[in-house]
């Protein structure tokens, strides 16, 4: 039961804790990656194919031809659990996206202690769940066949024991699609003044115990080049007000002789918030990604695997599926 509780405070508070010299963020669910193809691709957006543009650059969602459908899970610790759904249809307006993404862990204990004269007891008073849910409607529509725009909301919510959190912001894309070249261009979170809200049952509804946390805006910049059967992929994504530095290059690979499966490896840099000596500050973590997608009649699996610092729980893998036609 300690794991569990463990790993929900880490979901919810020790990513996103308050630091003096950093500022305070929501973290959000899509975090992770918005599918198995997104993250065998290090993490690279704007570039599928399918319904799950809907969490990415919904200007991508230009390339579906009717209907387009995505699902996603993984699991990490063997706890915390990640969902997703997209659907997405072309009409005569322009391209419509729904989307709802879940992160989870449940039956996390509420203990309490009981004071003896010569002892203490500690027992559990009650179980609750965790869930951080992101819910996304997006739209597209196209200048040419070479420009395409789109525009998506995020409304936020989350629920731990007694304490709810909700709120809501704007992402803002566009795609140049120059046949064998393509350029992503993704804003997302620009309301930058917009906050998620936490409010707490036990304390009741006095404003002044509200907290808050922001949500980061984040630039992403990405390009996807294609030859023949292979492609080259790149991305740069700057995040909060720090303009904290991702980067991700992605090799992609379909044989000739087998079309219907795509291999890829990626390689991604990004920093982490470390405390050494007693002073905070950012550390760059780099990691390497392989995976694999197969695509039957419309129907497309992806799988991905990633390696994790963590020694109990060092083997990441994550599955999606997806149906367009």
């Amino acid at each position: 039961m300690l794991i569990r509780f463990m790993i929900a405070m880490v979901v919810s508070w020790v990513l996103i804790t308050p630091l003096d010299a950093f500022d305070t963020y929501y973290f959000s669910p899509d975090f992770v990656g918005s599918s198995a193809r997104s993250v065998r691709l290090g993490g690279l957006e704007g570039m599928s194919y399918h319904a799950d543009s809907v969490f990415e650059n919904p200007a991508s969602l230009y390339r579906i031809r009717q209907f387009s459908t995505s699902f996603f899970q993984t699991t990490f610790m063997e706890e915390v659990v990640y969902q997703n759904i997209a659907i997405a249809m072309k009409t005569r307006m322009g391209v419509l996206g729904l989307g709802f993404f879940n992160a989870g862990v449940d039956n996390i204990p509420k203990t309490e202690k009981m004071d003896y004269s010569d002892y203490t007891e500690y027992y559990v008073r009650y179980m609750f769940n965790y869930q951080n849910s992101l819910l996304k409607a997006a739209y597209q529509f196209s200048f040419s066949d070479y420009l395409h725009f789109g525009l998506s909301g995020s409304y936020f919510y989350s629920e731990f024991d007694t304490v709810k959190a909700s709120g809501y912001n704007y992402d803002l894309g566009m795609v140049v699609d120059l046949g064998q070249l393509d350029f992503s261009v993704l804003i997302k979170n620009m309301m930058i003044n917009n906050e998620v809200v936490f409010t707490d049952s036990e304390i009741g509804d006095n404003s002044s115990d509200d907290q808050s946390e922001k949500l980061s805006i984040q630039n992403i910049y990405s390009v996807n080049y294609r030859l023949r059967n292979y492609s080259i992929m790149a991305q740069l994504k700057t995040v909060g007000a720090q303009r904290e530095l991702h980067r991700s290059v992605a090799f992609q690979l379909n044989p000739r002789f087998l079309p219907f499966i795509k291999g890829s490896v990626a390689y991604k840099q990004f920093p982490l918030i470390v405390y050494e000596e007693g002073v905070l500050g950012y550390s760059d973590k780099n990691s390497l990604v392989c995976g694999v997608e197969l695509n039957l009649l419309g129907l497309n699996f992806n799988y991905a695997y990633e390696r994790s610092d963590h020694i109990e729980f060092e083997h990441k893998n994550y599955f999606s599926v997806g149906l367009t036609f």
